[in-house]
């Protein structure tokens, strides 16, 4: 079982938060251009991707307090989770 919750993706790009690590979101992109050095790392992001990454929801951290209904999480009045 994956700790990893996908808030969106496409051809290009992933962007999830792992469900244990409270504060921190990942994005894993895919056939863009990046210059890593060791003090940081540059990534040249199309602007119809930020758009899309920037209109992205975050994902609550409390999941683990959501009543559980048939073995999946859902928060009380949503109807949905994780």
């Amino acid at each position: 079982m994956s700790t990893h919750h996908t808030l969106a993706h496409g051809d290009e790009f992933s962007l999830y938060v792992d469900l244990f690590e409270d504060g921190k979101v990942y994005l894993e992109l895919r056939g863009v251009e990046f210059v890593a050095r060791p003090g940081g790392l540059t990534v040249g992001i199309p602007l119809a991707l930020w758009e899309r990454l920037r209109a992205t929801e975050p994902v609550a951290h409390d999941w683990w307090d959501w009543p559980d209904d048939k073995g999946e999480a859902t928060p009380e009045g949503d109807g949905g989770g994780p």
